[in-house]
């Protein structure tokens, strides 16, 4: 039950009193706070007004339960542990998720740390047990595992054995060692697994190592008692290994084997084998076989040195074979000795297994011991292949004593072959430098001289076609006569066709020589030639005559000209002349006109006329025309339409045509009655048709 204070009134010392709790001051009045709501003494608005525990302000004058608390208000009860409220609400309180918990009065859960699971009913955490670990915060028990260096066997975590490791949280089964790894730490919770030593192997529970048996030996981390190898010179498996025996050394063989460690894996046994071709092996046991002495080979699984034979280009006792030197080969193996090259060959090759023998090049001779190439004396040599010194021979421009003393071919001199024989001279015409192996001719239009040694030229005017070998043999040229040292140019009207020593002829008639005088030309048309033939003449003016013409009489008058050659007149008009010669010019003839100097006659065009000589045509009359080449005016006569009338020709005009209207008019009968028109007509008309 709420009583309202209305009013309370103090007047001592003229103050208020104070409110008491639940109360506020509003207008010099103490009113209560709203419904759920309390204030402490001496309030003095509603501000001091709070909600009751368990509850929150909404606003001002309103309360609802607070997070952590559920139910309708003035119910507000306290979330129990598990579960929570997140807001203020009147729902109910929430149960708390897998791996979290609450105590109570909770707006949220919280999750279990790291190692510590949560309680079935979610109202705490609890640790995980011994030799277990949570790997995250919170969850139910099964969250909580074995922890490092142990593994869960039956539902418990237990260490790991020696030879297994477990570096890693969690209910997994430890991990063995490697192949060829050993621990022996129980519990192991890093890879503690070491290396197994070199001649030993990893058992099969990879806790200790074991050592390999006699003569045998393994690599680093070897894994089983397979990778137990003989050593060098017994042969084996699994460390049961033998000596080899003389003539024998181990050798290597990979086969894949398996293993339940590790399946399939490639392995190394040793095993004796024959010491291979060129090998031999005196002792058993270890050590390899020894490869025979340079030079030497032996056959498969040989035991001592002296089995090793010398090979094809060496000689010499088995087991110390030497190679064949130069000049030398041997084609077979065997104890033989090596063969010389033949006479007259040589070979730079050593321990040479085909004679490779050969000839050496010329000039060039084999040495004592056939081993290399002499070059033959200074200035000496030969073409072919020679077998010694004594066949080399003065080379080619070189003559003299053999093999010593060979002296060079002076100028004018020559030598194109091997041998001690003296030079020759050069042939006439030819010369030669000195160490020559050919002479040179000395060309055309040139001789030898001073002992064939230098060309020159032949005289002025003259020459020679081939190499001569002296002045002498130098002739004048064409359109030249006389000696070889005195040519002098062929007279005019002569000429020369070849060299030689012979006269200039005189042209023929009617031609003239050339400017070189080598031939004579004919005169061309309208020239003449005179006695002298030293050229050729023009014929007159207005004359001409033909091809090598001989005399100015040769000259006759042109066409359109007539008279003799010396005074050739042109023909007058109305006269021509169509070729050459003296006759006189023809009459033209009427109808036909010429100019002067004419070739031919021209006829009348049609409309025109001329008489007999002469050298235009006249134009018919006005209104009259002719036919072409006429002769006369009377050839010209009317045009169509015209007529004439005393030597003129008119225009002529037809009369009107006989029509009724014309005829009346004519004769005046529009005046008279029609049947009299009528009458006169017909009878006009019978007197027209009877006429014509």
């Amino acid at each position: 039950m709420y009583m309202i204070i209305t009013e309370v009134r103090v007047f001592a010392l003229g103050r208020l009193p104070p409110c008491p709790v639940g109360m506020y001051r509003l207008d010099n009045e103490c009113v209560f706070c709203p419904r759920y709501m309390s204030s402490p003494s001496f309030s003095l608005s509603i501000a001091s007004c709070v909600c009751e525990l368990g509850s929150v302000n909404v606003d001002s004058t309103t309360c609802q339960c607070d997070a952590g608390w559920s139910g309708a208000m003035g119910h507000c009860a306290r979330c129990v542990a598990s579960t929570f409220q997140p807001l203020p609400s009147v729902a109910a309180c929430t149960a708390c998720a897998a791996s979290k918990f609450s105590g109570g009065t909770a707006a949220g859960c919280d999750t279990c740390e790291s190692g510590s699971y949560s309680s079935s009913d979610r109202s705490q955490c609890l640790l995980c047990p011994a030799n277990r670990l949570s790997l995250s915060m919170g969850g139910d028990i099964s969250a909580c595992v074995c922890q490092t260096g142990w593994s869960l066997t039956n539902g418990e975590c237990t260490p790991c054995a020696a030879g297994t490791f477990k570096d890693f949280i969690g209910n997994s089964t430890c991990t063995a060692c490697a192949a060829g790894k050993i621990s022996a730490v129980v519990g192991a919770a890093n890879n503690t697994c070491t290396d197994c030593p070199v001649g030993s192997y990893s058992a099969d529970n990879r806790s200790k190592c074991e050592q390999c048996r006699a003569n045998s030996y393994s690599a680093l981390r070897s894994s089983d008692i397979y990778f137990c190898i003989c050593n060098s010179g017994w042969s084996g498996r699994n460390g049961d290994c033998v000596a080899c025996v003389v003539g024998k050394q181990w050798s290597t063989i990979t086969e894949s084997v398996y293993r339940p460690a590790g399946g399939y894996r490639n392995v190394d046994f040793f095993t004796c084998r024959d010491c291979d071709a060129g090998k031999y092996k005196p002792t058993p046991g270890p050590g390899v076989c020894t490869d025979c002495e340079v030079g030497g080979y032996s056959a498969a699984a040989a035991v001592n040195r002296t089995d090793c034979v010398c090979l094809a280009g060496w000689t010499g006792p088995s087991g110390d074979c030497v190679g064949c030197v130069a000049g030398n080969y041997k084609p077979a193996p065997g104890p033989v000795a090596c063969t010389i090259c033949a006479h007259g060959k040589f070979s730079g090759l050593v321990k040479a297994i085909t004679h490779g023998c050969a000839a050496c090049a010329a000039g060039w001779y084999p040495a004592a011991d056939q081993s290399q190439c002499v070059v033959c004396p200074a200035n000496s040599g030969s073409a072919l292949e020679i077998a010694s010194v004594s066949e080399c021979y003065c080379k080619v421009a070189w003559h003299g004593e053999d093999n010593a003393n060979c002296t060079a071919c002076v100028a004018g001199k020559y030598k194109s072959s091997y041998g001690s024989e003296a030079c020759p001279n050069c042939t006439a015409g030819n010369i030669s430098a000195a160490m020559t192996v050919t002479c040179v001719g000395c060309g055309a239009n040139s001789y030898s001289k001073n002992m064939n040694t230098e060309c020159a030229s032949c005289p002025r005017n003259s020459g020679s076609l081939a190499a001569v070998g002296a002045i002498s043999g130098c002739a004048c040229d064409a359109g030249w006569s006389g000696t070889n040292d005195n040519c002098t140019g062929c007279a005019p009207g002569k000429y020369k066709p070849s060299p030689g020593s012979e006269a200039c002829t005189a042209c023929s008639g009617g031609s003239y020589p050339r400017a070189s005088a080598i031939s004579c030309t004919p005169c061309e048309a309208d020239s003449y030639s005179t006695g002298d033939r030293s050229r050729c003449y023009v014929c007159p003016l207005n004359s001409g005559s033909a091809v090598g013409s001989d005399a100015v009489a040769a000259c006759s008058c042109n066409a359109g000209w007539s008279g003799i050659n010396m005074n050739c007149v042109a023909c007058a008009p109305g006269k021509y002349k169509s070729g050459h010669g003296s006759e006189a010019c023809a009459s033209c003839g009427a109808g036909k006109v010429s100019d002067a100097e004419a070739y031919w006659c021209t006829a009348c065009a049609a409309g025109s006329y001329a008489a007999d000589n002469n050298s235009f045509c006249r134009s018919c009359l006005p209104n009259t025309d002719s036919v072409a080449g006429s002769a006369d005016v009377s050839a010209c006569v009317c045009n169509t339409g015209w007529s004439d009338m005393n030597g003129n020709c008119t225009h002529y005009t037809p009369p009107p045509p006989c029509t009724y209207a014309n005829v009346t008019q004519m004769f005046g009968l529009g005046r008279r009655p029609a049947s009299v028109r009528l009458l006169l007509w017909t009878a006009l008309v019978h007197t027209v048709y009877w006429t014509v």
